[in-house]
């Protein structure tokens, strides 16, 4: 009960919420004319702070959702660079990226275009779209490597 734990009562806990929520919550970019409140993908690049020695990550934040899909604030990332953009992944399965900050690697590209994928795998199933997900995937030489060993 919030009037036994929120000085005022559960009528000042509203205004409380209110003031924080015009403060914290701003539209940070617009898709399509709609006014989206998540990531974008500068704060996706944000976290590539420290790359991986080796192998790639991949990062997808949910930045908005409308009828037709999801989009997504995506980044990838290796040794050499790490690069940022936005994808959406439609109702239909259909993963669009995009224009990059730079020009990736085209494997690291291949496995971000499958994460989402499967991402929309799940929200076939019925599963909600994903808030973020991050994963990390080996070079293609350091499997091929594995493989031959």
């Amino acid at each position: 009960m919030i009037s036994t734990i929120w000085p005022g009562g559960a009528h000042n806990f509203t205004q409380w919420r209110g003031r924080i929520l015009q403060q914290v919550v701003q539209p940070v970019h617009t898709w399509g004319g709609r006014r989206s409140f998540g990531a974008t993908p500068a704060s996706v690049t944000e976290e590539f702070a420290q790359r991986p020695e080796h192998g790639g990550r991949l990062l997808a934040k949910w930045a908005s959702e409308d009828a037709n899909g999801v989009v997504y604030a995506v980044g990838v990332a290796d040794a050499h660079g790490d690069w940022a953009s936005r994808a959406r992944v439609g109702e239909d399965g259909v993963v669009e990226f995009g224009t990059w900050s730079g020009t990736p690697p085209e494997w690291l590209e291949r496995a971000l275009y499958a994460m989402l994928r499967s991402v929309w795998q799940g929200r076939r199933a019925g599963l909600a779209w994903p808030r973020r997900l991050s994963r990390w995937r080996p070079t293609p030489e350091a499997g091929e490597a594995a493989e031959g060993e």
